[in-house]
Order: structure tokens, then sequence, then C-alpha cells
């Protein structure tokens, strides 16, 4: 199952997320309130096997040291993790209550398939660059966590350290046109949506979309 757990910080709320099966959980974007993860986790009886980060900037990175387990990201994000300006650390002007250097990070690549249960299931790796050129989103089963890629009628912003629209706008409409209608999404910010929801009403999707049919960018999105 998923559960979201709202997570205060000193820049925004984030989703946080934690995704069980058979006892065992993945914690997904831990933006902050490290100690209240700890106590629900506890609280719950699961076992933490690793963090699950869809990319590295301050808000969702701030209890990254709330568990003592391995640390997923992109391989490509591990170099914005480290620097204060891409992150946004040094921006909001909010330093890391770890160092990076204790972590325990597992870089990954794009198709890559965690294991998870007692079962056989995986976690697959999407690699869907715009937000930040490393960042992902995770699939389990019909539940797939968007991060700051996508959103309920929205999409992330493409205007921070190694972002870029055109990555964006190719992540989103791969997305949105490669799964099916009842997967569910679970982003890093608002509401849960599907698939379908954003297939038929996403602004920016639906812009996209055309943009890409006509091989053309517009000069300004919705």
């Amino acid at each position: 199952m998923i559960e979201k757990l709202v997570l205060a910080n000193s820049v925004n709320d984030v989703n946080g997320y934690i995704l069980d099966l058979d006892g065992d959980c993945y914690v997904v974007d831990p933006g902050g309130e490290g100690a209240r993860l700890i106590e629900h986790v506890h609280r719950r009886g699961l076992a933490v096997v690793g963090i699950l980060l869809t990319h590295a900037h301050i808000d969702h990175i701030g209890a990254l040291d709330a568990f003592d387990v391995p640390v997923f990201l992109f391989e490509d994000e591990i170099a914005l993790l480290r620097d204060r300006v891409a992150n946004g650390s040094a921006l909001f002007r909010t330093p890391l209550p770890f160092a990076v250097e204790d972590l325990d990070l597992v870089p990954l690549r794009d198709g890559a398939a965690l294991p998870f249960g007692q079962g056989g299931d995986r976690v697959h790796v999407l690699h869907t660059p715009g937000h930040t050129h490393g960042s992902v989103c995770y699939r389990f089963r019909d539940d797939l966590l968007t991060g700051d890629t996508l959103f309920q009628s929205a999409v992330g912003r493409y205007d921070f350290p190694t972002g870029s629209r055109a990555e964006l706008q190719a992540s989103v409409v791969a997305l949105v046109d490669g799964l099916d209608d009842d997967v569910r999404i679970h982003p890093g910010h608002g509401d849960s949506s599907t698939i379908g929801e954003e297939r038929r009403t996403n602004p920016y999707y639906l812009r996209w979309k055309r943009e890409a049919a006509a091989g053309s960018p517009a000069k300004a999105d919705p």
C-alpha cells in the first residue's frame, strides 16, 4: 500500500510516502520531520529497506538521515544533491542537517527494478528529466510516484538548475501516453490523480502533446 504524509520543512510542505509490502517499506522523498517519520514507521511495525528520492531539491531531502538505510536516486542527481546552490539549500538559506558524504547513496539508471517484499515484486525506475535532469518516477504495480514531474492538472517547474522545458515536455507526454488510464499518480505536492484524468484534463500535457505532434514548441505554456 501507499500512504501519504504531508511533511513540513523550512521551504514548503512536501508529500512524503510510505510504500509498504509484507512488512517492509520504502520511504519516498522524506522532506522533513524525521522524528515523525521514525515514530510513524515504528508504530506501524515496518522495516525500512531504503529511501527513494524522486529528485534532490531541498524540500524533498530534509530528513534523508532519518533511517540508516540506502538512499536510492538517479545517478545524475548525486551531483545536484551535493551542490548547495543546485539543490536549493543555499537559495533558501536552509543548511542540511546531515553530511551528504555520510549517506549510503545508491545510483540508479533508467529501467532499474528494485526488489520489494517477499514475493518477487519490484519497484521500477523511470527516468523523467525536466524538473531536474536526474528526476525519476517510481512505479509499483498501478501506483506511480511522480515527484515534481507530473501533478494533478499541472507539471513541475523547469527553471531551476539542470531543469529543461524540452526534457519535461518529453517526459510528461511519454508518461501520460505510455501508461494505462487507471495508473494512480502520487505527486510531490498536492493531490493524487490518475493517468486517465491527466490525459483528459491536464492543460500542459494537452498543449505539449499538440506541440509534439506539430514538431514545434509554443511560445508560452498555459
